[in-house]
């Protein structure tokens, strides 16, 4: 059983300070799989928290192989020395609405409507002989009615019954994708096999986001080291809760300010009021079963411009090891 007293303290730090920055984070630790191959599948929408607005929806899809390490883009990715490796390919797709899905006209001072489609193709290497795990992407696809939120957006608000959105129409212009991202997480603290602590940096750049970061996570439950071997040291269930803070520093994002070779989307969020910092928090429960992870997150984040409000999320991810 956990201590009754770490349970509360770790619950009142996630209603207090949970917070988020950016859209699916595939080098989460705490969701991390470990062991190739894999597929895996995330879905996040405000839904989950009663919103629907801003970062409303994201589908993420991940397929980890051996074959997949001899793609010649390995190259670009740092390495770790003693370091094994997983490699993989993901689809990602991301929708953004403004507040008032009825209205037809362009809703100054708000989100503007965008949607992100992307192919991933990512690394993860880990090294644990000094607990080190280090997570690499490169990023490529569109921005822009090419990425086909508004089909998808009004496909499902008419199957539901819900709003039907009016102002795609308005939606940040088509333009292209290319991004990288580099993040490492530092193992801390371990108490086999009850808490964890680490730390984490990473910087992402390119057309759609350029931001860097830093952040420090926490589990606690029953379950394998992510910064062990969990090939040859693998427990059969696993449970446990973790709570993942982040602080960013924002350059640039696209699905607010518009793509950097295409100018031309009729409403963006003027650079002057970008919020330049903001602060990310996930909290979540993980469960393991052989062959099978899931896990369920509540994410917050502060206004990422200057009109917006603090905003609230879900996800649910769902892993199976072959």
């Amino acid at each position: 059983m956990f201590n009754s007293k770490i349970v509360i303290l770790f619950l009142s730090f996630y209603f207090v300070t949970g917070i988020k920055a950016q859209e699916v984070d595939n080098t989460l630790l705490p969701i991390s799989i470990g062991v190739q191959p894999y597929f895996k599948a995330t879905y996040e929408n405000d839904l989950f928290r009663t919103e629907d607005f801003g970062n409303t929806q994201n589908i993420y899809l991940e397929y980890a192989h051996p074959a997949l390490n001899t793609f010649f883009l390995k190259k670009l990715f740092p390495k770790l020395n003693t370091a094994t490796s997983i490699t993989g390919l993901a689809l990602e797709h991301n929708v953004y609405t403004p507040q008032n899905l009825a209205s037809s006209v362009i809703q100054n001072d708000d989100y503007p409507y965008a949607s992100a489609l992307m192919l991933r193709y990512f690394t993860v290497r880990l090294d644990t002989v000094n607990h080190l795990r280090l997570s690499a992407n490169i990023d490529a696809g569109v921005i822009g009615p090419l990425a086909g939120g508004k089909q998808m957006q009004i496909t499902i608000h008419r199957t539901t019954g819900d709003v039907i959105p009016q102002g795609w129409d308005y939606q940040i212009a088509n333009d292209v994708i290319l991004n990288y991202d580099v993040n490492i997480d530092k193992q801390l603290l371990y108490l086999p096999s009850y808490l964890l602590l680490s730390a984490e940096a990473g910087v992402q750049v390119g057309s759609l986001k350029t931001n860097a970061k830093i952040g420090l996570n926490v589990m606690v439950g029953f379950f394998d080291n992510p910064f062990e071997n969990r090939v040859t040291n693998r427990k059969k269930k696993q449970a446990y809760f973790y709570n993942t803070v982040q602080f960013y520093g924002i350059a640039y994002n696209a699905t607010l300010q518009g793509g950097l070779l295409n100018n031309g989307s009729v409403y963006a969020i003027e650079s002057n009021n970008i919020e330049r910092f903001q602060l990310k928090n996930i909290f979540g429960i993980g469960l393991n079963f052989g062959s099978y992870t899931v896990s369920y997150y509540n994410i917050m984040y502060t206004k990422p411009f200057a009109k917006a409000s603090t905003k609230l999320s879900g996800g649910l991810t769902l892993g199976k090891r072959f």
